[in-house]
């Protein structure tokens, strides 16, 4: 896999039709639109986390925040 900056701004260019997929680098088969696909929800869900986090580290900070998921019968 290349970088992930790359594949991201690669496929913005080719979506925006800036660069055409066949003169492009990216692996535009369906395995590399789902890695990137992957890449763009991994960063949606890290902002998510942040912003998360953010909203609840003020109230504390000698509390930490538990995220543990736990098992019910």
């Amino acid at each position: 896999m290349k970088h992930p900056l790359i594949e991201r701004y690669g496929e913005y260019a080719i979506d925006l039709g800036i660069q055409s997929e066949m003169d492009t680098e990216l692996n535009m088969s369906p395995e590399g639109k789902l890695r990137r696909k992957a890449l763009h929800q991994k960063e949606v869900a890290d902002k998510y986390f942040e912003e998360f986090s953010k909203k609840y580290k003020g109230e504390d900070d000698n509390k930490i925040l538990n995220l543990t998921l736990k098992k019910t019968a």
